[in-house]
């Protein structure tokens, strides 16, 4: 058998055959290449605003529960301190001043300083372990501890009460002026139990807007890049 060997025209014409098909399947190689780099550079710059998005609200997040701790410490300060007064005064000065802290008014003070303790716990322990669920536990103490303080408003009319029974050879006057009210603790405690409830509120809102982060780009992005 003999075997003939291609002339330098066929040859020519092979290569030439040859080198266009290389050229077409290198253009479109390329033309995926880039198509694949396009969608490789969307999908990061999207992953990469909701990580930061993710890390802002984490952020803030912190700083609210670092405010409910710091509400719960100012309320346990509160709680020792004077809640209601009352003062028994003639021509402007004061013969007889009564009052009575949180403690002195049971249960209350008790239940606020344990509210207190506990929303100091559960947001250490939501900042440290990131279970934001916690920070629901931390809204009902301060709502507790607004309840709680509000309810003692009228704390001081006993004392009016019983400092206006004394009698009035005991101080030389024949008409005692007593005023009675709550002091300014008591609205500082009330005030501690609205900023812990509105820092909670605010950090569980944060921790529900955040968007899931897809390291693919998301189900949509990831669909096109299969697809390419």
């Amino acid at each position: 058998m003999v075997h003939e060997e291609p002339g330098n025209g066929d040859r020519s014409a092979l290569d030439a055959l040859n080198s266009a098909d290389g050229h077409r399947d290198g253009e479109a190689l390329d033309a995926r290449d880039v198509l694949a780099d396009r969608g490789a550079g969307a999908a990061p710059s999207g992953v990469g605003r909701r990580r930061s998005t993710v890390r802002a609200d984490t952020a803030w997040g912190d700083r609210l529960l670092t405010l409910c701790v710091a509400a719960g410490l100012v309320a346990l300060f509160a709680v020792p301190r004077t809640w209601a007064r009352a003062t028994l005064s003639d021509r402007g000065a004061h013969l007889l001043v009564a009052t009575r802290s949180g403690w002195d008014l049971a249960p209350t003070g008790a239940l606020v300083g344990a509210a207190a303790v506990l929303a100091i716990v559960l947001s250490l322990l939501a900042g440290w372990t990131g279970r934001r669920g916690l920070t629901i536990a931390v809204l009902a103490c301060g709502l507790a501890i607004v309840a709680l303080a509000l309810g003692r408003l009228d704390a001081a009319t006993p004392l009016e009460h019983t400092i206006g029974r004394l009698r009035i050879g005991t101080f030389q006057t024949d008409e005692p002026v007593t005023h009675s009210g709550p002091a300014v603790w008591l609205w500082v405690a009330v005030t501690c139990g609205v900023v812990m409830a509105g820092a909670a509120a605010s950090s569980l809102a944060l921790g529900r807007r955040r968007p899931p982060v897809n390291p693919a780009g998301g189900p949509g992005e990831g669909s096109q890049h299969r697809g390419v």
